[in-house]
């Protein structure tokens, strides 16, 4: 059994409670409000809310594709709400926006700073080194 932790261990720890779990967090959030935005009921103009703890879980196996499916579906909520006069400040206007906005920034800075490719690969490493 070992004593010190590898450093990459340690960075992914830190990143993980840091990022990953506030973005976690917040996709839960979109969910539910995306779910009682709509009345209780699936439709089209909310189903990128609905999107986002589903696509928040992909992280568990990859952060590359959790980030990827994250910023097409900002882009997607972008360009169905603003269209044809796209804004960005106008989108910033609602807390939803916001959120989503923010959901998006933590999905990207986790698959840009984790040491490893997917939060399974982390427990694998933990698993198998101590």
């Amino acid at each position: 059994m070992k004593t010190s932790i590898h450093p990459s261990v340690r960075k992914a720890a830190f990143v993980y409670v840091l990022l990953w779990l506030p973005a976690l967090v917040v996709a839960s959030f979109l969910s539910l409000m995306g779910f009682v935005g709509m009345g209780f009921g699936l439709r089209l103009a909310g189903l990128v809310f609905f999107a986002s703890l589903p696509v928040s879980l992909l992280g568990l196996w990859s952060f590359r594709a959790c980030a990827v499916v994250s910023f097409a579906l900002l882009l997607c909520d972008l360009l169905t709400s603003a269209w044809p006069h796209i804004s960005i400040a106008s989108y910033f206007e609602s807390k939803m926006g916001t959120a989503f906005f923010a959901w998006v920034l933590l999905s990207v800075a986790v698959w840009g700073t984790s040491p490893f490719a997917s939060f399974i690969a982390f427990i694998r490493q933990i698993r198998d080194n101590y």
